[in-house]
């Protein structure tokens, strides 16, 4: 990681910060070892926040720390009392500036636990099971198929009777004479007499 990958998550860290009740000037350089080094500082005037990677000698405290404690502290995973104590963090000048700096950056918000998720799911499943029943108690039972199927009146099926085959063979005869009526009749290549 370089400096500039390392200040700009610090300042996108910053950028949530909340700095509204910080009423007095107050200026906070970082000094960050170990990947990505380097000096930043962060300065709060009238409730704003601004962020630059600069050294500022005139700070109220200076903060020297590795960047994995700087990101524990922009996520809100401990405090800048709590790495002093540890020794992850250094401060010179006033501690309680640079704690306040810090305390203004919003802890991030909790993803939705699992069991919530779980949960929905499995009401959206209950639904589901529901609208099936219902389905399946008001379809017709087997039961009533069958009372349905004997009621019904029953058809006949349809036979030929002898009239209609006598018909139908007689049509056939018919279409066969014609069509051999109407037809020339050939030579089949032999020559004709006279």
């Amino acid at each position: 990681m370089t400096f500039f990958e390392m200040f700009d998550a610090a300042k996108a860290g910053f950028a949530k910060a909340d700095a509204s009740n910080l009423s007095d000037h107050m200026a906070v350089q970082i000094e960050v070892t170990e990947e990505g080094a380097g000096i930043f500082y962060v300065e709060a005037t009238n409730g704003v926040l601004n962020v630059q990677p600069y050294d500022y000698r005139d700070n109220t405290a200076s903060v020297t720390l590795p960047n994995s404690t700087l990101f524990a502290l922009l996520r809100r995973e401990t405090t800048l009392p709590e790495a002093v104590a540890a020794g992850t963090a250094s401060v010179d000048g006033c501690m309680e500036s640079a704690a306040k700096l810090f305390a203004t950056v919003p802890a991030p918000k909790k993803a939705a636990a699992p069991v919530e998720k779980v949960v929905k799911e499995e009401v959206k499943t209950a639904a589901a099971e529901a609208t099936i029943k219902e389905e399946v108690k008001a379809a017709p039972t087997e039961t009533a198929i069958k009372e349905e199927v004997k009621a019904a009146p029953a058809k006949e099926p349809v036979k030929e009777t002898a009239t209609a085959a006598k018909t139908t063979a007689t049509t056939a005869k018919t279409v066969a004479s014609t069509t051999t009526k109407t037809q020339p009749k050939r030579n089949c290549g032999r020559k004709k007499t006279k």
